[in-house]
């Protein structure tokens, strides 16, 4: 079984080798996941607990074989950097994807506020992976639904919210396409796109990370589906539309020095609010538990302008043009595909994507969370429990907080535990500089109340 779990690993190693090629937008090589001559008589692998014929125990095992390994610094499609045991104290998760590293799960710190000690774990989406020591007990995970819905965290996995056999496919502008007259050549997530072969027409490409589109579905007892969807017969039917979104093809990168940005689209129907109201309905009506609004104009209360303008705590001066900030994105109103394309990539440079809002464009979900983790509470991109998310050491110099460097016993709380180190980790590598001493609430770029 081992051997045959090198074996998969290293074809998934190869199909990534161009363009990170296995899934190719729809659905990859089935011996990738599955182990079809390997089962017994139950349909369970030899050597794992399942009944689908995945080569792990469970759908989120079976992706993180060739989606986790134990890096020191980011790496190509890898979404978390080690397994169980492998964290020291001082070591930060080592990926810097958009969605985070799912390694924040398994760190736990401990701090004292006004004397009283505390112990918290960072936040995100519990996926069920036991063999790489997440569950959907782990940390915050252990809340029985989620947050605003009535999604089961027992039954939340990678294949709650990525489509391993999408049918789901859009044409080179981004507009979905019938499935019984296109056939999918490559994937829609990156700004280039696959080449139609000589006179053919009706290549498609996939949805933006194969997220779960309308009419996709599965069957059979016990899959771990997205909800709100009808659910008759054993079928579960996502009910919502994929939205559109494009990510450069090197994105898992330190942003030490440069921003990346991922280019998302607002578009009717399409919106990441409203895709992720799915399984967080009451987070996205005007009733309920709503505290944000979500898919909302940025002019509404003149938002747009405090984001192009705000540079840091106590400078307001910046240019709509280099205005754009990865740790509060935002979705293009109206956007094509190839709008997305052009803005997509490394924030620097000349035709830099660094462009702040215009007055239609949306805050959305992601605009606060990452989709997989963070190294924050709730994978919230900043830390928003304290007051002050930069401060200064013993020598009067601005740093990020840590446990390690703060200026004396009563301010341990602005790192939560964390040693410096993890707090520049879990802000993609930023220099302190980016912002400045005694800087507040990264809320502040929309609002600035600072």
């Amino acid at each position: 079984m081992k051997l045959m779990r090198l074996a998969v690993a290293a074809a998934f190693l190869l199909g990534f080798s161009s363009a990170y090629a296995f899934h190719d937008g729809g659905v990859a090589d089935c011996g990738g996941c599955h182990a079809v001559h390997n089962a017994n008589s139950a349909g369970t692998i030899i050597g794992a607990s399942n009944t689908n014929l995945l080569v792990s125990d469970t759908v989120s095992d079976t992706c993180l074989q060739c989606h986790a390994s134990n890096d020191t610094a980011p790496t190509g499609y890898h979404i978390l950097s080690t397994r169980t045991g492998s964290y020291a104290p001082g070591v930060a998760p080592a990926e810097r994807t958009p969605g985070g590293d799912f390694g924040w799960l398994l760190k736990t710190y401990t701090f004292s506020v006004r004397g009283s000690p505390s112990t918290w774990s960072p936040g995100g989406h519990h996926i069920n992976a036991p063999l790489f020591g997440i569950t959907n007990a782990t940390g915050s995970g252990s809340d029985p639904q989620a947050p605003g819905g009535t999604f089961p965290t027992s039954g939340l996995g990678c294949s709650s919210c990525h489509d391993p056999h999408s049918k789901a496919r859009t044409d080179s502008l981004g507009a979905f396409v019938p499935v019984n007259a296109n056939k999918i050549i490559g994937s829609g997530s990156y700004p280039a796109l696959q080449a139609q072969a000589s006179g053919e027409t009706n290549g498609a490409y996939g949805t933006y990370r194969f997220l779960y589109n309308q009419n996709s579905y599965y069957t059979g007892a016990g899959y771990a589906g997205p909800v709100p969807a009808t659910i008759a017969g054993g079928q579960v039917t996502w009910t919502g539309l994929a939205p559109l979104a494009v990510v450069p093809n090197s994105y898992n990168v330190t942003e030490a020095t440069n921003q990346l940005r991922v280019a998302y689209a607002n578009l009717p129907t399409r919106t990441m609010g409203l895709w992720c109201a799915a399984c967080h309905p009451k987070m996205h009506t005007n009733s309920g538990l709503l505290v944000h609004p979500i898919d909302a104009a940025l002019n509404t209360g003149g938002e747009n302008g405090y984001y192009n303008t705000y540079v840091n705590s106590g400078n307001k001066t910046g240019a709509a043009a280099s205005a754009y900030l990865s740790l509060v994105p935002f979705a293009i109103d109206g956007a094509t595909r190839s709008t997305l394309a052009t803005t997509a990539g490394t924030a620097t440079g000349a035709n830099a994507p660094s462009a702040g809002a215009n007055p239609t464009d949306t805050v959305m979900c992601l605009s606060c969370h990452r989709a997989h983790a963070s190294g924050f509470q709730t994978a919230v991109r900043w830390e928003n429990e304290v007051e002050f998310i930069t401060y200064v050491n013993a020598s009067n110099v601005a740093v990020w907080p840590g446990s390690d460097n703060q200026p004396n016993a009563g301010t341990t709380q602005y790192g939560r535990g964390r040693p410096f180190a993890e707090t520049q980790a879990a802000y993609y590598d930023r220099n302190v500089s980016v912002f400045t001493a005694y800087q507040r609430s990264l809320c502040n770029k929309c609002h600035i109340q600072d």
